[in-house]
């Protein structure tokens, strides 16, 4: 009687450190949320709580910054920006072809976003003749708003290495 050799030979052992299956190791970094992404949903994460802060105040007086038309317009291209991010990363969506990248619109959406929040300084806010001072939640969300500039051009500098 003949002994089949392969069925007593032990399974080879995997070499520790070896990669078993690159494509899932490669699905697997796709997914994962790099530093642009991950500076980008902390930065609009930041910009929205900052929103129920006041921003504007005197005496007992204050304004949020869901109550100026500037700084509400900021907040919501902000809350989109880490929408359209967090939609990226977390579900099965993939966007339009455009002419420009996903790094580059959030660079410039967040650019945007930026100006009104530093226009809103300038524009201030005022209640019947009293000027508002500025509080600690407009300087939140303009470092908030940097936040996203700065994630933004992350993110479009990574797309540009992968285009």
């Amino acid at each position: 009687m003949q002994i089949d050799r392969r069925e007593t030979q032990p399974a080879p052992r995997p070499v520790p450190g070896s990669i078993e299956n690159p494509e899932e190791l490669l699905e697997q970094e796709r997914g994962a949320l790099g530093v642009a992404d991950r500076l980008i949903l902390v930065a609009a994460f930041i910009l929205f709580a900052s929103a129920f802060l006041p921003w504007f105040a005197d005496g007992g007086f204050s304004r949020s910054g869901f109550e100026n038309f500037l700084s509400l317009l900021a907040i919501l291209i902000g809350i989109a920006i880490g929408g359209a991010v967090a939609l990226e990363h977390y579900t099965e969506v993939t966007f339009p072809l455009m002419s420009i990248t996903v790094g580059e619109a959030v660079f410039r959406a967040a650019i945007a976003a930026s100006c009104l929040v530093l226009l809103q300084f300038l524009v201030g806010d005022s209640f019947g003749p009293r000027d508002l001072g500025l509080q600690p939640g407009a300087f939140l969300g303009f470092l908030a708003t940097i936040g996203l500039v700065g994630g933004g051009w992350l993110r479009r500098q990574e797309d540009a290495v992968y285009d």
